[in-house]
């Protein structure tokens, strides 16, 4: 887990900072749809529903406003990393996230298949991991004074 949680906040943190400056770049630059190969029913579809941007799409478009995208880029790894897992880190993360290994798979074969959700949930997982391993230290010293 230690080694996807940062690969997966890099691309959702680059992604957050191109989305968000793409709504005013955009404005300026009225030929940037075109520059990343989108259609104009695309182009209005992503920007009615952010969560519908596929990686690429996010990568192309950080690259061609001058973001880097040097460890974002690894997201297109992730179904093989994660396949890699010890089986209950892997568990625990199909579990909290509803992915599986058919699901996996479909995103090892196409990284452009990652949604969104699945990627915040993957991420909120080791969060509450963390919180709780707080919560339970906490009880423990409380108990050793």
């Amino acid at each position: 887990m230690h080694l996807i949680i940062p690969l997966i906040r890099s691309y959702l943190t680059l992604r957050l900072i191109t989305l968000n400056s793409f709504k005013s770049y955009h404005l300026y630059n009225k030929n940037l749809p075109k520059i990343i190969e989108l259609s104009q029913s695309k182009h209005y579809n992503r920007m009615k529903n952010p969560s519908n941007w596929t990686i690429d799409e996010v990568l192309t478009l950080a690259e061609q406003m001058g973001y880097s995208t040097t460890n974002a880029v690894l997201i297109k790894k992730l179904a093989m990393i994660m396949s890699y897992l010890p089986q209950d880190e892997k568990f625990s993360v199909f579990k909290k996230s509803n992915l599986d290994s058919k699901k996996l798979k479909i995103r090892n074969e196409n990284y452009n298949n990652w949604k969104l959700i699945d990627l915040q949930k993957i991420v909120e997982t080791e969060n509450n991991q963390k919180n709780n391993s707080i919560r339970i230290e906490k009880k423990v010293l409380s108990f050793t004074r």
